[in-house]
């Protein structure tokens, strides 16, 4: 399908070399706008392109931003486990021995962010998330 709108706008411009034998504005114009409708429909694709990735699953167009598959149900990005964030807090503590309120700030804004994220990953089911966590959690405790 995607060929075919550009075998068009290729014979749009055979059309308009062929009106440039009678009329040599009028066929230029002709395979101007041939031109700008390639350029233009390799944009739109090309912008259509970057906002979905596929699902190595289930081969799904879905939003690049997403971690789900919401149609299988394939994770894409684990999520940051909380104990490496309080090892990247410790550790940015102890390089800087003088903290300020603003950079003390900025920290939990980020730890805030990426719990939002955890939690928007698993589109809205909560509970999905918790029992995972209890999951790991007990996993954790047996060993």
């Amino acid at each position: 399908m995607k060929m075919n709108k550009i075998y068009g706008l290729c014979a749009v411009q055979l059309i308009g070399v062929g009106v440039q034998l009678m009329n040599r504005v009028a066929g230029s114009m002709i395979v101007f706008l041939g031109v700008i409708g390639i350029i233009l429909f390799v944009a739109r694709e090309d912008m259509e392109h970057r906002k979905y990735k596929t699902c190595p699953k289930c081969k799904a167009q879905i939003l690049k931003k997403a971690r789900i598959c919401p149609k299988c149900g394939n994770q894409y990005m684990q999520a940051v486990p909380e104990e490496a964030l309080m090892e990247m807090i410790e550790q940015r503590c102890a390089e800087e021995e003088e903290r300020t309120s603003e950079m003390i700030d900025c920290d939990f804004e980020k730890i805030e962010e990426v719990a939002v994220d955890t939690f928007t990953s698993f589109d809205g089911d909560i509970q999905e998330f918790l029992e995972k966590k209890d999951s790991q959690d007990n996993i954790l405790t047996v060993n």
